[in-house]
């Protein structure tokens, strides 16, 4: 992830400063983001209640900045219902999503 985006702030000319601040996690990023303190980036999936602005990330190829996550879990958890529907959960929203990057 660091060389994409580090590529990324190539290819649009930006560059890192010494004053910044870096923090481990995405509510607090978002928190100082929304009271004016710079921009950040973060997982799409984060973005429900954020009432800023918002804008996907880009390579100069025309190519999105994306990143793959990967859930681990034993076949038996499966037997579970709370974790068989998150798991079909996770499942429908891959699909929605690789539709809608194929419809456009």
């Amino acid at each position: 992830m660091e060389r994409m985006l580090a590529q990324w702030m190539r290819e649009n000319h930006l560059q890192t400063s010494a004053n910044r601040i870096s923090v481990n996690s995405t509510a607090t990023c978002m928190a100082m983001v929304e009271r004016g303190l710079g921009w950040g980036i973060v997982p799409e999936i984060c973005l429900g209640n954020f009432h800023g602005c918002v804008r996907p990330l880009y390579f100069a190829n025309g190519e999105p900045l994306t990143r793959s996550t990967f859930i681990m879990y034993a076949k038996q958890a499966l037997e579970l219902p709370q974790v068989r529907a998150f798991i079909d959960l996770i499942r429908e929203h891959n699909k929605k999503r690789h539709k809608n990057r194929k419809d456009n």
